[in-house]
C-alpha cells in the first residue's frame, strides 16, 4: 500500500495499472478506492462493472469516488440490497456524486457514534454492565442513556429515483462528478474546508488533491 501511495503522489503513469492488478488480490478493498482517486474514465467503468457483478461496500465506495454519472442508476438499485452496509455505502456514494443532500435523521444506541476504545469481541458471553452502573449506589442507578441521532444520506430508493429523473439530464457521460459539480481540484479543496468529514475521508481527499 505504501508503494501504491508513492506511485500516486509522484504522478507515476503506472499507478493506475498497478492498482488495477491488485483488484483481484488480498488488498482489493483498499486498492479500489485508490484506483478511483487516480484513475480515468476507463478505470471508473472498470470499477462500475465489478460493482455490478459482485457489489461490496468497498467497490460501492470506490464507484462513488470515481464519480461517473453512468453509475447512478446502479447505485440506486443497490439501495434495495440485502446487506445494510452495501445499502448505506450506495447512499453515501450517491451523495458524493450528486450532492443532492437527500438526508434522514437516524437514531442510534447511546455511546455508539464515538467509541474511545476498540470494542471487545463478541464471544457469546453476557456483556459486562456499564462502569457507571457498577460504581453507582443501587438506589440511584443511572439510566442506559438516551439514543443519539445522526444525519446520513437516505436509503429510500424512490427519493433518489425521483431526484435522478429531475436532475439526471444535466449530467454529461464520461465526466467525473463530485457533489453535483464536474470535478476539479477546487472541489476537493471545498470539501476539505466546508464539509463535516471523517479523518479517513480527509486523508483520501488530500491524496486526491495532490494527484489531481
Amino acid at each position: 500500500e505504501a508503494a501504491w501511495l508513492a506511485l500516486m503522489l509522484s504522478g507515476s503513469p503506472f499507478a493506475a495499472d498497478a492498482l488495477t492488478s491488485e483488484l483481484d488480490g488480498p488488498l482489493a478493498s483498499r486498492a479500489a478506492v485508490a484506483l478511483a482517486i487516480v484513475g480515468d474514465e476507463r478505470d471508473a467503468a472498470r470499477l462500475l462493472d465489478r460493482m455490478k457483478q459482485a457489489p461490496t461496500a468497498s467497490l460501492v465506495n470506490a464507484v462513488g469516488w470515481a464519480g461517473a454519472p453512468e453509475a447512478i442508476p446502479a447505485l440506486i438499485d443497490l439501495l434495495d440490497h440485502d446487506d445494510p452496509v452495501v445499502q448505506l455505502s450506495a447512499a453515501y456514494a450517491l451523495d458524493r456524486i450528486t450532492g443532492a443532500q437527500l438526508l434522514d435523521d437516524v437514531e442510534v444506541p447511546p455511546e455508539t457514534i464515538a467509541v474511545a476504545d476498540v470494542e471487545e469481541p463478541d464471544v457469546g458471553e453476557p456483556k459486562a454492565p456499564a462502569l457507571a452502573r457498577q460504581v453507582s449506589d443501587p438506589r440511584d442507578v443511572p439510566s442506559e442513556g438516551s439514543t443519539d441521532t445522526i444525519t446520513q444520506p437516505t436509503i429510500d430508493a424512490s427519493r433518489w429515483r425521483a431526484c435522478w429523473v429531475e436532475r439526471g439530464g444535466a449530467y454529461k457521460p464520461g465526466l467525473r462528478y463530485r457533489r453535483g459539480n464536474p470535478y476539479s481540484a477546487a472541489v476537493s479543496c471545498w470539501e476539505l474546508d466546508a464539509l463535516p468529514l471523517t479523518p479517513g475521508e480527509r486523508r483520501l481527499l488530500h491524496r486526491e488533491l495532490v494527484v489531481r
